[in-house]
């Protein structure tokens, strides 16, 4: 018997390489359904996977309520900054048979402390397997509304999974148009500012995680996933057992200024220069950029999970080559 799958924002970087990665190893175990905006550029690259295709306007509440409980999962990996789809999905899944799994990507956004841009030792370090710093999500937090959401749920008794991922990089499979989240937004950030910003003395930290790590513990999530749903047991009451960290590297703000930087001159021929600015003038990334970034992903590497992956100086100049568009959509 298969294990029907239905996907919020499958047609991203991430379920772009996911997606294929799961058929490979799980064959015909599932199947996958997508749920997507009329006309998608994903459209084609999810059909040449497979995968069954369901258009509809993310505003459409009632229909998707009306299709939640029909799948085994359900998967939320659309803009985690954005709570309007759990706030559907989360009240439909409880007042349905409390059956259907839910699985939501979030961001360690979450896990920053304002530090003016510097590196700080003194901030606070959150770890996924202290319940106390999984509790401690906000509504205010960048991905906090939605994740309160489905801890709610969780809480109330469904089969919820999380995994927080730092900003996924990698190169795009062919098909897909998406470059990214986090190199969209710093891309375009410094397109629309004229230069590659940082603040303080850029020492803060950004956590960045390639595509091949996120695929690596991906397996291990999953694998958590899965059992869970063969197991059928209670859900537990320690929340972070549920939501795990998947941060990557460390990465100051400085260097990373300096490799955009770079990017720009060699592949665009366009003088973006690096400078320090005070946070007003660092742009509409100015939240993460003045602050440290410190997510621990203990669960994960209980289970042996290790960054093997190139970083993001090696691997931007792929992922955005020249001839690239931009700015990026």
């Amino acid at each position: 018997m298969t294990t029907s799958v239905l996907i919020f924002g499958a047609s991203g970087l991430m379920m772009g390489h996911l997606l294929p990665h799961i058929q490979q190893r799980h064959g015909s175990d599932f199947t996958w359904t997508a749920y997507v905006r009329p006309g998608s550029k994903g459209i084609a690259f999810l059909k040449s996977i497979n995968v069954n295709i369901i258009e509809g306007s993310w505003d459409d509440k009632e229909k998707i309520s009306n299709l939640v409980n029909k799948y085994d999962i359900v998967w939320d990996s659309g803009d985690s900054h954005d709570p309007s789809l759990p706030n559907v999905i989360v009240p439909a899944l409880l007042n349905g048979q409390r059956t259907t799994t839910l699985v939501r990507f979030s961001g360690t956004g979450n896990w920053i402390t304002p530090t003016g841009g510097n590196d700080d030792e003194s901030a606070r370090l959150y770890d996924d397997s202290n319940e106390g710093d999984i509790r401690s999500i906000h509504g205010e937090m960048f991905n906090g509304a939605g994740d309160l959401l489905a801890l709610e749920a969780l809480d109330k008794g469904v089969n919820v999974w999380i995994l927080c991922t730092g900003g996924v990089y990698g190169q795009r499979p062919a098909g897909v148009s998406s470059a990214g989240v986090f190199v969209r937004l710093y891309t375009n950030n410094a397109l629309q500012l004229g230069y590659t910003p940082y603040i303080g003395n850029g020492g803060g930290h950004m956590q960045l995680l390639h595509i091949q790590d996120l695929l690596s513990a991906f397996d291990l999530f999953w694998a958590q996933v899965l059992s869970s749903i063969d197991s059928n047991g209670p859900v537990p009451k320690d929340v972070s057992e549920r939501y795990l960290f998947a941060p990557g590297y460390s990465v100051e703000w400085k260097s990373i200024a300096e490799t955009w930087s770079k990017l720009f001159k060699d592949n665009f021929q366009l003088d973006l220069s690096v400078k320090n600015v005070p946070v007003e003038e660092a742009g509409f990334v100015s939240p993460l950029i003045v602050s440290e970034m410190k997510a621990k992903p203990t669960r994960l590497e209980k289970l042996g999970w290790k960054l093997a992956g190139p970083s993001i100086e090696e691997e931007l100049p792929l992922i955005l080559p020249s001839g690239s568009q931009l700015p990026l959509a």
